[in-house]
């Protein structure tokens, strides 16, 4: 009896807004299932396809495939669930966060997640559906292809974009989640404690996964289409097998060439029972490809029974895969020898299972069948898109055109307006390639436009496309089985795993000792084959380390080799001190010469390679390899013998510290690599250097990962480099060691220090650290004579590195972020008049001549006033929703040292200037956030504002005062908020750029909204200047579980590391909205008359204006 084998394939492009459309993703799944259709053992297995598309695919109709389809997978069957789209995260519930220190959920989402009443798949409950399924004895296999992945839950690369959807910021209730629903409907008997959703089982299965959780995935461009990159090359590597793969040999070559080909993204392979990896793949259903293929007449054209799901490309340009025919009866034996091939033909028209041949020369009679054998590939230009100054593209486009010794255009690389492999900037007189989508830079710039430098900038593309392609070389024509030929790396006596080769610099007495291992090549066949080992590194060079000449192994022989996995000292002392290198193997029938490929780093000469070859150039791949480092070789040569071939590669990764070095307390400064100057701080004992390592890839080595708030696109952040280099190693991480006690850094005694970098304007740039418990914010960047200054606050305790350091390390992290400039004139006060538009960007007007002409004419005006902690920007860009009138106000000011009743006084002297005085005769109304509905208070109740106002809304406003002392205690308190995730409602992008800004600020007491301040008694007992007041409250603020246990809960422990407690903000205990409680809002006499309207709604102080609590009140009160 047939086993079954049941694909759920799921594949969202068309996203209803807000979440952005994707191009790869239905191609993704397509293009798997047609490989599932047309490799699928028929005798074998009986084959079951669900396939869910765009709109199909909602989250019923997910939860339905799982438990209606793959369900039906019992004993011996398999189950796979292959999922293309967006992956995002979500805020988990408190429930969940024991294991979550994020306090964040992966998650996939479906097509109506982010619609009323929709929810996203998260990542535990992607694990109970999985545990379902393997529950019945199915053998499980779940493909992600969305960032996030690696968690168990996709940028595109133009060739690269994201598949990523910014997090779902609404709190999510714990009954929505899958395995909580389905739990509520069990009989009384067997009732689950909100504890127990923590232990979830763990279905037996295995996950390849495009990405770590805490990365994006990928688009790519390939064949005129657009897949995902972990899709694509998944897919091709499989296509190309004529044997069966194991998960392990799947993960190992799709995630070498995901690695060569886009940047910061690391497939997984994540299994439950440690063995599974070395299962077949889907269970050895799918039919090996065969050795050769047959090509015939069709009474129109000649056919090949190959097609794109056996790994064939498509035709290049003027470049077409090459077969070559031999009679039906030819041994196979015979095969390799070209001279008995009865013609040779160009593939054209590659489809899914078939092709048509071109047969040159000779026209075979079309009642004959014959064999076919692939000999050779078309090996195609790299693409670039090309951006930036006219006049610098002008130049780079002409050297392009003119690139060869004979002055004609490039045979490596082609300009291409979309699609694109890398792109080449022009900007401020210098040339950045780089990978589309991607800020950093591949390469050092080149400065300059002129001739000279456009015809560098087309040798360095060259240099790169040859990489690229030798990078990519694979053979989907053998018919070698992946497997005979073993590539093992070994220390000592034992063998690594190839999933993780990682090999670190370390000290023994002083010294410091290179890593090695031993590279061992050997030969599982039965027949002799050749050998040789490549090695592909960042600076794009090409080294033979095995094979020069090229190695014969006999059947059962191998061959070793001692490797110092090591960082030059020249790349080393120039601040870099992680590489990434690519091992590439490549093994053959007939000898080759693999120096062929060979080429020195970047900008320098390559060698001369007339003389080279083993064989005079004769087999299909020397000829192949002279194709991909000269295609004129290609262009006049002819193969007459066909040598089969297959290649295999890994990754290796090499990190050499940099060198530590003490922190002076006296004296001069510490210059440490690139320019980042440490200035002596008398008390800290410490030692220091700069690190490579993103926070992006930290994992569980050093915390859970970058604060949930800065993985939101929307935020508008970018790390922050170090150094001066700006290349792809830059550094962005302050590294502190041997610490004897990191509380000695304080407010009073910083340890500050300048970036040779500058920031342009509205950036800013946060340092922060993590404790091992918590983020903790440590300083702010300020911009300082073309460098950025830092004064570090406080550091955080230092914390153990995986067992590299005993004793721990202090790393300080640094984010950038891109603020939003006001855009008026100042010196403050500013009273002007505001457009916004449907998407919410604010102009303004501030010609007091213009303002006023534009009162004249209106009826009903709408004046915004900001707080203590922003301006009029935030606020103001939410009068889109209300109904605010035919004239739209706003009033920016000073707000940190200007006594309340002195900015009241400048309100009434411009709205005077603009006519707005008493008597004019219009409805003006005010709304007023935090200390702005102070200063209305007093213009209304002190100055007369009373015959200029009709109505005063005020929103988070302190009448009876707050416990926060200082402007620096209430930014820091906020910005660990939200660094930790502990704030009840999700804060808008702006909100870090304005905490920021008053963490600048010379820190002030905030004397006149303390209880029982005279400005407050003042306006407690002023006489009631009837007009129209509406008190709004918010009263969600800290969530709920981290309150609990006072001083000892988490919220206490950790405002206790920022040296606060939380007995000194006494109203934590009551309702509040982070920086004022309600009461204190409502704090007005309600025997005036009008009697205020008092509003309790439930958002924080932070999301008055962005929140759909607070517009909807706004709307209510502004009718």
């Amino acid at each position: 009896m047939a086993r079954r084998l049941f694909a759920f394939l799921v594949g969202i492009n068309d996203y209803p807004e807000p979440v952005p459309v994707l191009s790869g993703c239905v191609n993704d799944i397509e293009a798997f299932e047609a490989y599932l259709r047309g490799r699928t053992s028929k005798d074998q297995f009986d084959l079951d396809v669900l396939k869910l598309v765009d709109s199909q695919a909602t989250r019923q109709a997910v939860l339905e495939g799982f438990q209606k389809h793959l369900s039906q997978a019992g004993k011996d069957d398999i189950a796979l669930f292959y999922y293309s789209g967006h992956g995002s995260q979500e805020p988990a519930p408190v429930e969940f966060w024991d294991i979550e220190p994020d306090h964040m959920d992966e998650t996939l989402v479906c097509w109506d997640s982010r619609q009323e009443g929709g929810w996203d798949l998260a990542d535990k409950e992607l694990a109970y559906l999985i545990n379902q399924v393997a529950a019945r004895g199915a053998h499980v296999l779940v493909i992600l292809d969305c960032c996030h992945s690696g968690s168990g839950t996709r940028v595109v690369n133009r060739k690269t974009s994201v598949r990523w959807t910014a997090a779902d910021k609404r709190p999510r209730p714990l009954d929505t989640f899958v395995f909580v629903a389905q739990a509520a409907t069990r009989s009384a008997e067997q009732p689950a404690s909100p504890k127990s959703w923590q232990d979830l089982p763990r279905g037996r299965h295995v996950l390849l996964a495009a990405c770590q959780s805490d990365q994006t995935a990928k688009e790519y461009f390939a064949d005129n289409k657009t897949f995902g990159a972990f899709s694509f090359f998944i897919r091709t590597t499989l296509e190309s097998a004529n044997t069966p793969l194991s998960y392990s040999d799947v993960y190992k070559q799709a995630m070498a060439r995901v690695r060569t080909s886009v940047m910061e993204q690391s497939p997984q392979l994540e299994v439950v029972v440690s063995d599974d990896a070395d299962l077949p793949f889907l269970g050895g259903a799918v039919i090996p490809r065969p050795r050769y293929y047959t090509v015939s007449h069709d009474g129109y054209d000649w056919v090949m029974d190959a097609g794109s799901i056996h790994g064939l490309p498509a035709a290049s340009g003027n470049e077409y895969p090459t077969v070559a025919l031999f009679p039906l009866d030819t041994p196979p034996n015979e095969l390799s020898d070209l001279s008995k091939a009865i013609a040779q033909g160009d593939v054209y028209d590659v489809k899914p299972q078939s092709s048509k041949v071109y047969i040159r020369d000779v026209s075979p009679d079309i009642n004959l069948t014959f064999k076919a054998l692939i000999i050779s590939l078309p090996v195609p230009k790299i693409t670039v898109r090309m951006e930036g100054d006219e006049a610098g593209l002008a130049l780079a486009r002409e050297a392009l055109a003119h690139a060869t010794p004979e002055g004609k255009p490039s045979i490596f690389v082609e300009e291409a307006a979309d699609n694109a492999r890398l792109t080449l900037s022009a900007q401020a007189d210098n040339y950045v390639i780089g990978y589309p989508g991607l800020s950093q830079p591949l390469v050092n710039r080149l400065f300059g436009f002129k001739p000279e430098t456009a015809r560098q900038v087309v040798q360095r593309l060259e240099h790169m496309a040859r990489w690229i392609n030798t990078a990519e070389l694979t053979n989907p024509g053998t018919y070698l089985p992946g497997d005979i030929v073993q590539m093992s790396f070994l220390r000592g006596p034992e063998e690594l795993d190839v999933r993780k080769l990682e090999f670190e610099y370390r000290r023994q007495a002083g010294r410091e000792e290179i890593p090695s291992f031993t590279l061992r090549i050997s030969n599982k066949s039965d027949s002799t084959l050749y050998v040789a080992v490549l090695v592909l590194s960042e600076s794009f060079a090409i080294d033979v380390l095995i094979g020069k000449p090229v190695v014969k192994l006999g059947p059962g022989e191998s061959i070793s080799e001692q490797v110092f996995a090591s960082i030059s000292d020249e790349t080393w002392q120039k601040g870099i001190s992680e590489v990434q290198d690519i091992y590439k193997l490549i093994f053959a029938t007939d000898p080759f010469d693999a120096r062929l490929l060979e080429q020195k780093k970047l900008d320098m000469a390559r060698p001369p390679q007339t003389s080279r070859g083993v064989s005079g150039g004769k087999s299909s791949l020397e000829r192949l390899m002279r194709q991909v480092q000269n295609r004129d070789a290609y262009l006049g040569s002819q193969a007459q013998t066909y040598a089969d071939w297959a290649t295999s590669q890994v990754v290796v990764k090499v990190r050499r510290p940099l060198d530590t070095r003490l922190v002076p307390q006296a004296g001069e400064a510490l210059i440490l690599e690139g320019g980042l100057m440490l200035e002596p701080h008398p008390a800290l004992v410490a030692k220091a250097r700069l690190n490579t390592l993103p926070p992006v890839n930290r994992g569980s080595l050093e915390g859970p990962g970058l604060p949930a708030i800065f993985r939101d696109p929307s935020l508008g952040t970018r790390d922050f480099t170090l150094d001066s280099f700006r290349s792809i190693k830059s550094k962005n991480v302050l590294e502190l060691s041997d610490v004897a006690d990191y509380r000695v850094v304080t407010p009073e005694q910083p340890l500050r220090m300048k970036v040779p970098v500058p920031l342009s304007a509205g950036e800013q740039v946060m340092a922060f650290g993590f404790d091992g418990d918590f983020y903790l914010p440590l300083g702010v960047g300020l911009p300082a004579q073309q460098q950025t200054q830092f004064a570090l606050q406080r550091l955080p305790a230092p914390v153990g590195l995986g067992g590299r350091d005993v004793k721990g390390a202090i790393r300080i992290y640094f984010q950038k972020i891109l603020g939003q400039p006001l855009g008026l004139d100042y010196p403050y006060p500013v009273l002007a008049m505001a457009n916004v538009s449907p998407e919410g960007e604010v102009a303004y007007e501030a010609e007091v001549e213009k303002v006023k002409a534009a009162v004249e004419k209106a009826a009903r005006i709408t004046l915004y006033i900001h707080g203590i902690t922003g301006d009029s920007r935030g606020m103001v860009s939410s009068a889109r929703h209300v109904n605010a009138g035919d004239l739209l106000l706003t009033f920016d000011y000073e707000s940190i040292n200007t006594p309340v009743e002195e900015t009241a006084r400048q309100l009434k002297a411009r709205l005077a200037s603009v006519g707005l005085k008493a008597g004019h005769g219009k409805q003006l109304r005010i709304v007023a956030h935090s200390l702005g509905g102070l200063v209305s208070r007093w213009f209304i109740e002190k100055e007369g504002g009373n015959q200029v106002v009709q109505r005063l809304v005020i929103c988070g406003s302190p009448s009876s005062g707050t416990p926060i002392a200082t402007i620096q205690q209430w930014a820091t308190l906020g910005l660990t908020l939200a660094l930790n995730g502990l704030t009840a409602v999700a804060w808008p992008a702006r909100v870090l750029s304005m905490l920021l800004g008053l963490i600048e600020k010379i820190d002030v007491t905030l004397d006149q909204v303390a209880p029982g301040s005279d400005l407050l008694k003042a306006l407690a007992t002023a006489e009631d200047p009837h007009v129209p007041y509406t008190l709004i409250a918010g009263n969600t603020s800290i969530v709920p579980a981290a309150l609990d246990g006072g001083e000892n809960s988490k919220l206490g422990k950790m405002f206790g590391k920022l040296g606060y407690s939380l007995a000194s903000l006494g109203f934590f205990g009551q309702p509040n909205d982070i920086a004022v409680g309600v009461n204190s809002v409502h704090a007005v006499d309600r025997s005036r008359s009008p009697q205020p309207e008092a509003a309790t709604i439930p958002c924080d102080h932070m999301t008055f204006f962005t929140s759909e609590p607070g517009l909807t009140s706004l709307r209510q009160y502004l009718v």
